[in-house]
């Protein structure tokens, strides 16, 4: 710290000895015992504040900095936000980004030359990202993310109006939800010019910041070196908004940088991301402009799960299933051993009358069920079917009462691993995990059956809440001291039922109801006012249909209960849900 005070500051040595006894000071200690790295910081209710981290010069550049950051966030309680202020003259100030910080403001410091300090923000929950700035509104448009070079596009003066403000102008919240990414604030921080920053920052803070799943970011950005260069800043931001916004719900990035519109085929492979300009972005829109945008939705039906024939092999098109870098070849190595196992493997397509649009290969076992193979073919609806591959896996495995999931690292695209971690997986040391014990348990029975299934992931499981046990090992039933309120029971009509959750009803597509709907893994159920008091969330909906025979056909978990007016619902949740407007009408009436 005396060595170091010139950047570090002065701290009286009270100060420090206060630290040390609220246990706020994490060290890093050497191979000869010495101390190689320290950080020190406050703590509050719903934030960490690093007042200094320091690292002996002979150890830097070894990723010290790096694991104080992550032993900080080791200690959340309820924390939301790390914070930090550090001059923009000073070598660290370039340190932050790299450790997943963003530049949320500046301001001139107190000292006579009157040098810049910019506050620093890591958020430590998705959950948590937007309490940093506006609330996210909710609308029937088109969520996407634009690129910085965008945001400063839109408030530049020019004589003819550039695709970015016809963006932004003519089309409006009606059409687009714009968000950008934290990672436009690093992208500001970086103009030397300090009126210019603080103008960017003034139009940043005017648009909501995507949410996302931070632990699949790095997984993305590894993806994304393979075909972005990452030589310069530039080119680091841009691989961390793509993977930012991979790892949320909005599968649009807007950018008008060319040596990343001519990789968007590449791009669009490893993350499930369309990435587009302005100007594309606008012409596709038109195009679907008389039809409801659905993210999740596949058109068409006689889907079937099938075996393969020998003709099935003569003609199959292995490029359509290929991942980024993967030979042809090798693909069609891994399917063949499959094929020829068939007695412990099962090898099947997906098929849409002639069209083979996704491959799975699953082992039933003492081990559960473990997916060596899936592969969805490159089309439009391939997010849908993907998500659909990965959610029909569980429901296989719990029709057959194998209670444990596994999907093997080699087995699937980064998208993947956005889709699984919505549906209940985790991360284990060869793969993905899922548990998906069907019968009623205890607690302390539920983490038995993870500690001898997984011992690596039963940390991860033995901190969650009974409700996120229930959610993430769905459809388990925890024997708890919850009462009858946890569970409502909800009369649907047959019809409904089919077109919501009868997979295999008796019609001519493998969903037996609405495919459009039934490959949505969440969804939203309407009632008029009455009583609405009675539900309360998070609980359980029982389904009960009592034609042709009285019987509770599926259970449903209770998120969220809104009330409003039904116009406002309804264009709110539209593209989820199996009611159209007249009907939303008609139950309002009744």
């Amino acid at each position: 710290m005396k060595r170091n005070s010139r950047t570090l500051g002065f701290l009286p040595r009270e100060a420090l000895h206060y630290y040390f006894e609220k246990g706020g000071v994490i060290r890093k200690i050497s191979d000869d015992g010495k101390v190689a790295g320290y950080l020190l910081h406050a703590e509050y209710e719903n934030r960490f504040r690093v007042m200094q981290l320091c690292v002996v010069e002979d150890f830097r550049h070894t990723g010290i900095a790096k694991e104080l950051v992550g032993a900080l966030k080791e200690r959340v309680t309820t924390q939301k936000f790390i914070t930090l202020r550090c001059r923009r003259d000073f070598p660290a100030h370039k340190m932050w980004p790299r450790l997943g910080f963003f530049a949320l403001t500046e301001k001139e410091g107190r000292s006579r030359a009157g040098h810049i300090l910019v506050q620093w923000c890591f958020t430590l929950s998705k959950d948590d990202q937007l309490d940093l700035f506006q609330e996210k509104t909710h609308s029937d448009a088109l969520d996407i993310v634009i690129d910085a070079q965008i945001l400063f596009n839109l408030n530049e003066p020019t004589d003819v109006m550039t695709p970015s403000q016809a963006l932004y102008e003519n089309y409006s919240e009606d059409s687009f939800f714009l968000q950008i990414t934290e990672e436009t604030y690093n992208e500001i921080d970086r103009n030397e010019n300090q009126e210019r920053r603080r103008d960017s920052r003034n139009i940043a803070n005017h648009f909501p910041k995507v949410e996302y799943d931070r632990d699949l970011i790095e997984d993305f950005e590894q993806a994304l070196k393979s075909v972005l260069s990452g030589r310069t800043e530039s080119d680091i931001s841009d691989i961390r908004q793509l993977a930012i916004t991979a790892s949320s719900e909005t599968n649009i990035f807007v950018t008008e940088d060319q040596s990343l519109l001519q990789k968007a085929d590449a791009i669009s492979r490893l993350t499930g991301l369309q990435v587009l300009s302005p100007t594309q972005l606008i012409i596709q829109y038109e195009t679907r402009q008389n039809r409801s945008y659905r993210q999740h939705s596949v058109i068409g039906n006689n889907l079937s799960w099938d075996k393969i024939f020998s003709t099935d092999l003569s003609t199959f098109q292995y490029e359509r299933f290929l991942m980024h870098g993967e030979r042809k070849g090798k693909l069609r190595e891994r399917w063949e051993h499959f094929l020829s196992m068939s007695n412990q493997f099962e090898c099947r397509l997906l098929r849409s009358r002639d069209d083979i649009l996704a491959i799975r290969v699953i082992e039933n076992g003492p081990n559960g069920c473990v997916m060596h193979l899936g592969r969805v073919a490159q089309c439009d609806n391939r997010e849908s079917l993907e998500s659909f591959l990965v959610a029909d896996t569980v429901r296989s495995a719990v029709k057959r009462n194998i209670n444990t999931v596994m999907i093997k690292n080699d087995s699937f695209t980064p998208n993947f691993i956005n889709i699984c971690r919505r549906i209940g997986f985790q991360r284990c040391h060869n793969g993905l995990i899922k548990f998906c014990i069907s019968e009623s348990v205890s607690r302390e029975e539920l983490i038995s059956i993870i500690r001898e299934r997984c011992p690596g992931v039963v940390s991860l499981y033995d901190m969650m809440s009974d409700y996120e046990l229930e959610e993430f090992c769905s459809p388990v039933d925890l024997i708890t001291d919850k009462n009858k309120e946890d569970y409502f029971l909800i009369p649907i009509k047959p019809d409904y039922a089919m077109s919501l959750i009868d997979r295999l009803g008796p019609r001519d597509d493998l969903f037996g109801g609405d495919s459009k709907t039934l490959l949505i893994w969440d969804n939203v159920y309407y009632k008029s006012m009455t009583h609405h008091k009675v539900l309360k969330s998070p609980s359980r909906i029982l389904w009960y249909v009592s034609t042709p025979r009285k019987e509770i056909m599926a259970v449903s978990r209770l998120d969220r209960v809104e009330v409003g007016m039904p116009g406002e619902l309804f264009k709110k949740y539209k593209k989820f849900g199996i009611l159209d407007w007249s009907e939303i009408y008609r139950i309002c009436h009744e």
